[in-house]
């Protein structure tokens, strides 16, 4: 049995480790949906520039929120 995808094509994403201190989180749109070792992934694109970016496991990624995501030393 396959695991339904959480996330839809064109949805803007981010990745949840930070990217860079100081910067805010980078929007990524899903492109493309599949499975990798039986686990839902997605092709993403940088929003802005529209580079392909490559195959993410949904772990890796949430939706889109422009607030800066907290360093582990900033989580509460």
């Amino acid at each position: 049995m396959l695991t339904q995808f959480k996330l839809n094509v064109g949805q803007a994403v981010r990745e949840r480790a930070p990217t860079g201190l100081g910067c805010g989180p980078r929007k990524l749109t899903v492109v493309q949906r599949g499975y990798f070792e039986g686990q839902p992934a997605y092709v993403l694109n940088d929003a802005e520039t529209g580079e392909v970016q490559g195959w993410y496991s949904e772990d890796m990624i949430e939706p889109y929120d422009p607030t800066p995501i907290p360093h582990s030393w900033e989580r509460p």
